[in-house]
């Protein structure tokens, strides 16, 4: 226990240490096709969200399975899910609702502190969908449920969870594969867009509570 318990404090503190990086997010330039693409962030993690190709949005968010998707929020289960590889989740919810931010918060049953809105590479964001979809529908042949708390249906991930891979860490992933060069940690959820051409300079794209 001893072991365990310096080992935590040792994790708390250096996440105090991180809590002042955040991650930076440069957008494509200039898109040739755009479309919307939302990252919410909820405070400890963040979610994505992208148009769908008829009406509505689907919002996606990746964690680990007993802590995220069961909401088993114990101690232990906390300590487990960061130290050592488990089971993920992926989550998935689709809404009705314009790819913006006012509508996204009216759609949403969840807390979001801020939304920033990119906008990415129409092909981008559909290859991205795709596969996630296709994660999705096969995860669900081995686990799935819906949990309210979230809003969120879940279904197994491929992957595995812990520290080195996060839910933040996953999501900067999916920011990569739509065109967004991202900087820093990423080990907490704290995200600042930044100018495509002038890497620093804060721009708009961000609505807060």
């Amino acid at each position: 226990m001893r072991f365990w318990g310096a080992t935590v404090v040792a994790f708390l503190a250096l996440t105090a240490s991180a809590a002042g990086c955040t991650t930076s997010l440069t957008p494509p330039p200039a898109p040739a096709s755009p479309v919307p693409a939302l990252l919410l962030d909820h405070g400890r993690h963040a979610s994505l969200v992208l148009p769908r190709t008829d009406d509505g949005i689907i919002r996606y968010s990746f964690g680990d399975w007993r802590y995220y998707a069961e909401t088993d929020t114990r101690l232990r289960s906390g300590i487990k899910a960061l130290f050592w590889p488990t089971a993920s989740a992926l989550g998935r919810r689709e809404l009705d609702a314009e790819p913006e931010a006012a509508a996204v918060r009216r759609a949403l049953r969840v807390g979001v502190e801020t939304i920033v809105i990119l906008q990415v590479e129409e092909h981008r964001a559909r290859a991205l969908m795709t596969r996630l979809d296709s994660l999705f529908l096969q995860g669900r042949e081995e686990a799935f449920l819906y949990n309210a708390v979230y809003d969120l249906e879940f279904a197994r991930h491929p992957a595995t969870y812990w520290f080195g891979n996060n839910s933040n860490q996953v999501l900067a992933e999916w920011l990569r594969e739509l065109g967004i060069s991202t900087g820093g940690l990423t080990l907490l959820s704290s995200w600042k867009m930044e100018h495509p051409e002038r890497p620093g300079d804060s721009i708009g794209g961000a609505e807060g509570r």
